[in-house]
């Protein structure tokens, strides 16, 4: 996971061709690495991820999409790619705007084991 958040393609290609699975979730928050690579805007490792067969549309225990998280957190790049690769979330009216705060947050989160 910390290969997508950080994007390490490279790395992510290695662990795949190793028989990673690309679709595995985190059980603290549902969360999958099409999910990491889309918050922190990892364009490169979510291209490899629907190369390679990873679930680009599972939900996260609060309902997210890697989609919705594009969006909310203004990757565009990321956002064009899932759409069409035919990834699906929420409406765009419908999923909220993140907050320089809220971005900082993400980013923070793992380093500090920050709890939202």
């Amino acid at each position: 996971m910390i290969c997508c958040q950080n994007g390490h393609v490279k790395c992510l290609a290695l662990l795949s061709d190793k028989g990673a699975d690309l679709s595995l979730v985190d059980n603290k928050q549902g969360l999958t690495v099409a999910h990491l690579a889309s918050q922190y805007g990892q364009l490169k490792c979510l291209q490899l991820l629907g190369k390679r067969g990873a679930e680009l549309s599972r939900k996260d225990d609060k309902g997210h999409t890697p989609l919705d998280q594009a969006r909310a957190l203004k990757h565009p790049e990321c956002v064009d790619h899932l759409l069409t690769s035919g990834a699906t979330g929420r409406k765009v009216e419908d999923v909220p705007t993140a907050t320089e705060a809220d971005k900082v947050f993400k980013l923070c989160q793992p380093v500090f084991r920050l709890r939202p």
